[in-house]
């Protein structure tokens, strides 16, 4: 009886965790340059995997992405677009894509920061 009501909450904890864990990855859009522009963090936190997935910086230069991506959050360097992929115990969890470029301000690299 003991084991039965363990292993029915064990099961109910696991099943609670993958959706929380999961939510935030049903929400997830195909990039797209205009809703990224217009859109605010919460936006581009959901096509931000898309953009990275697919390689679409790889080879532009600083003004393309800037055309692409508008302008940054930040520039330091690097541009940095101020994302929010999910939330974390019921409060934002802001995040940011940095994206940085050679000495021909190619795109050098990027990555998503937690």
């Amino acid at each position: 009886m003991v084991l039965s009501i363990f292993s029915s909450v064990l099961i109910f904890l696991i099943i609670i965790g993958f959706l929380i864990i999961g939510i935030p990855l049903l929400k997830e859009k195909d990039f797209d340059g205009e809703l990224w522009i217009c859109g605010d963090e919460k936006v581009r936190g959901r096509m931000v995997r898309d953009l990275t997935r697919k390689k679409i910086l790889d080879g532009m230069t600083k003004n393309k992405v800037v055309d692409l991506l508008g302008p940054p959050t930040v520039s330091d360097g690097a541009l940095i677009y101020t994302i929010e992929k999910g939330n974390s115990f019921l409060s934002e969890w802001p995040s940011a894509l940095k994206i940085y470029f050679d000495e021909e301000d190619v795109v050098e690299r990027y990555y998503i920061t937690d």
